[in-house]
């Protein structure tokens, strides 16, 4: 029976809990390296939203190609092997549910931290 009430439990959250659970406390200028891109939330280790405005955004990213440029503050090397990720992400198109904001930047030396 309370294999039952805990299965029940667990399909009962609805994305909005998911979401709403979630507590982020890693300062998001500490985060570069491998990242691999989710299609799934629930597997993400952080959610991030796109803006629009340099200047708004949390981070400005630069995507790197090669993996051993991705060494610093906004430097991130895209990976399409999860195993080999430092972190992952989820695109998330609510601001409100994201863990910080960034903003793609084609210039590497424009990559930088905004808090």
């Amino acid at each position: 029976m309370k294999i039952l009430v805990i299965i029940l439990g667990i399909f009962c959250f609805s994305k909005a809990d998911l979401f709403a659970q979630r507590s982020f406390s890693q300062d998001p200028c500490q985060i570069f390296g491998k990242v691999y891109q989710e299609s799934h939330y629930e597997k993400a280790t952080y959610y991030v939203y796109i803006e629009e405005d340099e200047f708004l955004a949390d981070l400005v990213v630069y995507k790197d190609d090669n993996e051993l440029q991705a060494d610093k503050t906004g430097r991130w090397f895209f990976t399409e092997t999860k195993s080999f990720a430092d972190f992952s992400i989820y695109l998330t198109d609510e601001r409100s549910k994201a863990d910080f904001t960034i903003f793609f930047t084609e210039n590497q030396q424009r990559a930088k931290c905004n808090q």
